[in-house]
């Protein structure tokens, strides 16, 4: 029996008109569609709600809930097919198979050199500066990453806590997040990690943010990443269609950060790093030597 997205794709054509256009945003968002209501699949594909409704029980659904829910487990079988047949780091998704005498290395290494080159050549500089300006204007900075970007979420922490005297990791404890954002007060801000794919949590404190009025830093590597609907600003790296998979862009965008925060901020940015240094040098807790 086939699946929803392949159902969709089989009738699209056979479909009235503004069914198939409603099918066609379906077959090319259906990740996002599973987190829209009625009303938003509508609006976002440019038609009625009611032809949302025809198209749900023409495809013998009960209710919209339900085909969200078909839809969701039609794009967990086409992950889990895909990585069956994709084993990692053998096969891209074109394809094509690695050289017999191709190393892991070389591959992880030559496909993240290509997505920093492009990202060098491609990032948005304005979002970028300005990202620097919420970052040091916000009294309270709070980081958010989970899953795929709880790392880089985590690494965002710890370095920008040189430099940003009040930060808070939401991504230790993502049901207290909720709570913290909902007691956030004026002149805080939310940077979000969002290494695709991306949680149905980190949306809604996305969407959260925007209720709220709380600037909203979304930095990701997928133009498709449904928070981005929600951020004030935004940097969009580059997405690797390989399955050298490699989270680098992430890292060097925030290494950029963390530089132009300490450009900006000198020269007491300097003489707190100094004081640093000098004391765990002194107490012996790294070695100088």
């Amino acid at each position: 029996m086939k699946n929803l997205l392949e159902r969709l794709s089989t009738i699209e054509n056979t479909l009235p008109a503004k069914q198939k256009k409603l099918c066609e945003y379906i077959i090319d968002n259906g990740k996002s569609v599973y987190l829209m209501s009625v009303g938003d699949l509508s609006e976002a594909a440019g038609v009625g709600r009611a032809t949302v409704i025809r198209l749900v029980e023409g495809l013998g659904y009960p209710s919209y809930a339900e085909f969200k829910k078909a839809l969701n487990a039609s794009y967990f079988a086409a992950a889990e097919n895909h990585y069956n047949s994709n084993p990692f780091f053998w096969v891209d998704e074109q394809g094509a198979s690695l050289p017999d005498d191709t190393d892991s290395i070389n591959a992880c290494c030559g496909e993240s050199m290509r997505l920093l080159q492009q990202a060098a050549k491609e990032l948005d500089r304005t979002q970028f500066g300005k990202i620097v300006d919420i970052l040091i204007a916000s009294w309270r900075v709070n980081v958010l990453g989970l899953r795929t970007s709880a790392a880089i979420a985590r690494y965002a922490y710890y370095m920008l806590g040189y430099f940003i005297s009040d930060i808070r990791d939401l991504s230790e404890n993502e049901s207290l997040a909720y709570d913290w954002l909902l007691t956030a007060h004026q002149g805080e801000a939310v940077l979000m990690f969002a290494s695709m794919p991306v949680t149905s949590t980190s949306v809604r404190l996305a969407k959260l943010c925007q209720e709220r009025s709380i600037p909203l830093v979304v930095i990701t590597d997928r133009e498709d990443t449904p928070a981005l609907e929600y951020a004030t600003y935004q940097l969009i790296l580059p997405h690797t269609k390989s399955t050298r998979a490699t989270s680098l862009p992430f890292y060097m965008v925030l290494e950029a950060l963390i530089n132009e925060i300490g450009t900006r901020l000198a020269p007491l940015s300097v003489q707190k790093m100094n004081e640093i240094n000098r004391y765990v040098i002194s107490e012996g807790i790294i070695r100088n030597e």
